[in-house]
């Protein structure tokens, strides 16, 4: 006796059953986002990074509200006031800047404007090619939710 005919006998198909024909489809939420962290160290902190952190504030409070494209916009002018360079905390800036930039590339996702996020994505990687690398990645990811 064959193992097909047998698996028939039993009521084992041999092919997988097909798939619903209305799969319900699975949105995403909005993506969390990740937070400043403050620099630490004997030197004080430039004032210049006090206000990139009341524009990080003002974009995470737009995200939450779910003024997405607001958000976006925040978070690159974050990323803009944290471009202070040179000793000591450059180096966490440039870490600060990353996370302003995939916040801006989750409020673009969250609101839809891809092509725009695009954009504005490219454009700060010209302007910050300390981060293009996370940018490019940032850019080539962003997809509607």
């Amino acid at each position: 006796m064959s193992a097909l005919w047998l698996g028939a006998a039993l009521g084992l198909g041999a092919c997988p059953a097909a798939p619903p024909e209305h799969a319900p489809m699975m949105h995403r939420h909005p993506d969390a986002l990740l937070q400043l962290l403050r620099p630490r160290g004997s030197e004080p902190v430039p004032a210049a990074y006090d206000t990139a952190e009341a524009a990080f504030a003002r974009a995470t409070a737009d995200y939450e509200a779910q003024r997405y494209l607001e958000a976006a916009r925040g978070f690159l002018d974050a990323a803009r006031r944290l471009h202070i360079d040179g000793p000591p905390y450059a180096g966490g800036f440039t870490g600060n800047r990353r996370i302003c930039y995939r916040n801006a590339a989750a409020a673009f996702s969250a609101s839809g404007d891809i092509a725009g996020g695009r954009q504005a994505l490219a454009a700060a990687a010209r302007d910050d090619p300390a981060c293009a690398d996370t940018l490019a990645e940032l850019e080539a990811g962003l997809a509607p939710l």
